[in-house]
C-alpha cells in the first residue's frame, strides 16, 4: 500500500532577501500531477515593487508530516528568464489574472543585484 501524499505551493514575498509574506494553497491528496487553480494577492507598496520576489515552491508531504521540496521558481524584477517575463507581465496588467508555466528547478533560483 502506497504512502497518502500531500502535495501543495507555498508562496513566499520576499524583499531584500527577508521573508515578508507566506501563502500557501489547499492539499492535493494522492494526486501526481495536481493542478492549482488558486489566486493569490500580495499587498506591495508601489516603492517596493522593484525590490521584491516571489519565491514558489511545490512541497509534498507524507503522512508523518516529513516534507520534501520537489521544485521551485522564482518570480521578480531580479529574476533572469521567464521569472522576469512574468513579473512584467503581471505589472503590465494590474488587477488582472497573469498565468504562466514555470519550469521547476531543485534550488531557488538567485536574485540579480541590479546595482
Amino acid at each position: 500500500m502506497g504512502e497518502a501524499v500531500v502535495t501543495n505551493v507555498k508562496v513566499i514575498l520576499t524583499c531584500h532577501g527577508k521573508h515578508i509574506k507566506k501563502k500557501k494553497t489547499s492539499g492535493k491528496l494522492g494526486d501526481p500531477n495536481p493542478t492549482y487553480n488558486e489566486a493569490m494577492i500580495f499587498d506591495v507598496p508601489y516603492d517596493n515593487i522593484e525590490e521584491v520576489t516571489l519565491i514558489i515552491r511545490v512541497i509534498s508531504q507524507d503522512q508523518y508530516d516529513n516534507s520534501e521540496v520537489i521544485g521551485s521558481c522564482a518570480v521578480g524584477q531580479r529574476i533572469v528568464g521567464v521569472g522576469h517575463d512574468h513579473w512584467t507581465e503581471m505589472l503590465d496588467n494590474p488587477r488582472k489574472s497573469v498565468a504562466q508555466w514555470h519550469r521547476l528547478t531543485e534550488r531557488t533560483p538567485s536574485v540579480v543585484s541590479l546595482r
